[in-house]
């Protein structure tokens, strides 16, 4: 990741950054009436859960963010708890929780608990299951790694705490016979919530959520958890839905004396060195951003004595588990990991985290950062960088950590997409339904609630007429179309609205699953080996009927290994491309910098605008190299780079090609016709457009964006796609707002 191609690299290979971020005392937040003398929950509590508390925790007392939730869900509000990671938020929730439950009914489910990652779930249920063996009461995981016989219950049999993600609950909700035992429930606990709002997925979730209510004739009472969300309040609106009083326990962070590591290294194979050396003899997580990486470092890394596992989304339970159990013995042990790793899941005495190249946001970081120093001991982090621009990158999202910003997250608006998904769930679920019943039931849910019923009439003709739907009479039942896409598996591609290629089952000789690989790996091209589970495989034979792949161990095979899956290419966040604008602006004031990389960063620095993205684009000619045309410096982010990419495109009536990245766009011509002026032009028009005149010059997007996209009618995908995918709102007036200059370089970029 660069600002644009043109700057040079010249660094030393071993430039070191040690720095401390020091905490301050945790507050409550300006949401929720801070009281000076605590009352002493602790007392009130069930004598069981005090039992537990005392003898199997340790604790005589609560922490503050335990003291305010517990008053909080007592009360019987929805509740949104931000604290930081290693806070107790989890214990935050399941102390009223089991209060409660101890001091009334516990039959039937009683709680459910919903986590976006296995891996979360399979940590929490040991948590979990401190308190309820005490308390007599069950508790149950349901997720798609569980076996098919561990899943599901008997009726009046059903467990008091259900451990589950929206997608195996969306699976549970299709089985009538299990359905009654919900009708009891009082509590749903949202884990990470911050990471269901921002996607599809927490739409899904709120319909189900609906669902649920709908179920048990009541209100159920909603916890969500969080460690990193920059608008907790609109988070806390969104949970909640208005359905009830709502409350804010709001934790400031207590950030603690942190050791922070960053050394440049350009050359992969000197970087996998360094990161062997730092590994040996201790227990550490390493980060990367993509499947992709970790395959590549851990092949690196097996070949030496250490125990060295991977962790990520593509490899089977098995091996995922082994990864986790490594770090609960006392063996030093390095896990190679993606985000599967990164939210809440408490791994033991981990003495260290390393990240490879920068994360893609200050969430992401604050999280990864949380995995060590859960015990006590000081949290040390060790970025392994590649360039200066990763240098000033990583140091922007340490000021940005340092000074509590942290990314908002938006909830989608239009998700017609799930609507379809949901649609197509119920008629799937009962076999045929009314059309006028579907339409009612799908616009009382909560998503959807904004939604016409013109609109909901629209897309279920709309489902009718592409034959997703057939109808008789007034009934609908799944029609052609629905199968062929969606039919395979019983119906399993229509309980989750995750994104995803399609991908082969990898499976050896002797009949072991390791994995999932990416159909366009599989069929594309003669590729005859594989990298998986960081161990080298050849490809024998694909059926593209079952989408399953053979592989079988060949250490013989020459090479690093490849192997790649689509949607590997988010981009860094809009609060991180602000703040490494901030940091080349203003150089690093919040944090110490070592002589050696102040002169780094200065030197790049020295190369660019000063002003570069504080409300400023800058133009740049680039008459050399292969990629002739010009550049225009954003830095806004990946998605704003695009929309205006696209307006560029189709506004000068020129040929030309474009790239966007997170921090620049550049416009590829070798024709002297692409002038200076007619870029400035265009975009000083686009400053002059309303929010819904700049939409109507998007193009329409791929149906293919969403999983339930292609049954949408075309103006409803493009309206959808003009709120959640382009984001003109928040497009348009940063775009009226900026200054657009031609930056004149009084120094070579090359």
């Amino acid at each position: 990741m660069v600002f644009w191609d043109l700057i040079p690299e010249r660094c030393s290979p071993l430039e070191i950054l040690h720095f401390s971020i020091i905490g301050e005392q945790i507050v409550i937040g300006p949401e929720c009436k801070y009281h000076t003398e605590l009352q002493e929950i602790f007392q009130l509590l069930h004598p069981t859960l005090q039992s537990i508390l005392l003898h199997r925790l340790s604790w005589d007392s609560l922490r503050a963010v335990q003291e305010e939730t517990y008053r909080s869900v007592v009360s019987g509000a929805d509740v949104l708890v931000i604290a930081p990671t290693a806070g107790g938020k989890t214990e935050a929730a399941l102390i009223p929780v089991f209060d409660t439950l101890l001091k009334g009914p516990m039959q039937g489910v009683r709680c459910i608990y919903i986590a976006p990652l296995k891996a979360l779930i399979n940590d929490q249920e040991l948590r979990i299951e401190i308190f309820a063996s005490e308390c007599l009461l069950t508790v149950q995981k349901w997720h798609g790694d569980v076996p098919r016989g561990q899943k599901g219950w008997v009726y009046g049999e059903a467990p008091t705490f259900l451990l589950i993600t929206p997608e195996s609950l969306e699976v549970l909700l299709c089985e009538p016979g299990l359905i009654p035992d919900l009708k009891s429930l009082k509590f749903i606990i949202i884990d990470e919530i911050h990471t269901f709002a921002e996607s599809r997925r927490g739409i899904h979730l709120k319909a189900l959520l609906s669902r649920l209510d709908n179920i048990a004739g009541t209100k159920v009472q909603r916890i969500g958890l969080s460690a990193t969300v920059g608008n907790p309040r609109e988070i806390l609106h969104w949970l909640s839905g208005k359905r009830q009083a709502e409350v804010l326990v709001n934790i400031a962070p207590k950030l603690r004396l942190t050791n922070i590591i960053c050394k440049i290294e350009r050359d992969d194979e000197k970087r996998n060195i360094l990161l062997r050396r730092y590994i040996k003899g201790k227990k550490a997580l390493v980060f990367v951003n993509s499947r992709s990486d970790a395959e590549k470092i851990a092949l690196f890394l097996t070949n030496e004595e250490e125990r060295v596992f991977i962790h990520h989304s593509s490899l089977s339970p098995g091996l995922r588990r082994e990864a986790e159990e490594a770090f609960f013995s006392e063996n030093s042990a390095c896990i190679i990991c993606t985000s599967t790793l990164e939210l809440g899941i408490d791994i033991g005495d981990l003495e260290l985290v390393i990240q490879i190249g920068t994360p893609l946001s200050v969430s992401s970081f604050l999280q990864r950062l949380g995995r060590a120093g859960r015990r006590g001991t000081v949290p040390t982090l060790i970025a392994l960088l590649k360039s200066p621009c990763e240098l000033i990158t990583t140091y922007a999202i340490l000021g940005s950590a340092q000074e509590r910003k942290v990314e908002p997250v938006h909830p989608a608006k239009y998700a017609y997409d799930v609507l379809v998904q949901q649609a197509l769930i119920q008629v799937f679920s009962t076999g045929r339904r009314p059309k006028k019943a579907l339409i009612e039931d799908l616009r009382s849910l909560e998503p959807f609630s904004s939604f016409s019923l013109h609109v909901i009439g629209k897309i279920i003709e709309n489902l009718v007429n592409k034959e997703y739907f057939t109808s008789d009479g007034e009934f609908l039942m799944l029609g052609p179309s629905a199968e062929v896409e969606y039919g395979r598996s019983h119906g399993l591609p229509l309980f989750s609205v995750i994104m995803g290629g399609k991908e082969f089952t990898a499976i050896t000789p002797d009949g072991e699953v390791v994995g999932t690989l990416d159909a366009r790996f599989v069929t594309g091209g003669k590729k005859k080996s594989c990298t998986l589970g960081g161990r080298k495989y050849r490809l024998i034979y694909a059926d593209n009927t079952h989408e399953t792949v053979m592989i079988a161990p060949d250490n013989k095979i020459p090479g690093k290994g490849r192997t790649f899956w689509k949607s590997e290419g988010t981009g860094l966040s809009a609060l991180v491309t602000q703040s490494v604008a901030r940091v080349i602006a203003n150089g690093v004031p919040l944090l110490p910098v070592s002589e050696d990389n102040n002169d780094i960063i200065t030197a790049v620095r020295e190369k660019l605008p000063e002003k570069v993205g504080i409300n400023r684009l800058y133009l740049l000619s680039n008459k050399q190299g292969k990629n002739k045309g010009y550049i225009i410096l954003t830095f806004q982010g990946r998605r704003w780079n695009l929309v205006l990419s696209l307006l560029l495109k189709k506004l000068i009536k020129l040929p030309f090609e474009t790239e966007f990245r997170d921090f620049s766009i550049r416009l590829i011509s070798d024709s002297t016709d692409l002038t200076e002026n007619a870029i400035l032009e265009v975009i000083t028009y686009v400053q002059s457009l309303t929010s819904e005149e700049i939409g109507e010059f998007l193009p329409g997007p791929s149906a293919e964006l969403w999983k339930f996209g292609a049954p949408l009618p075309e103006d409803l995908l493009k309206e959808m796609a003009i709120a959640d995918y382009y984001g003109i709102e928040e497009f348009g007036p940063i775009l009226k707002n900026c200054e657009i200059h031609i930056f004149e370089r009084q120094k070579s970029l090359d």
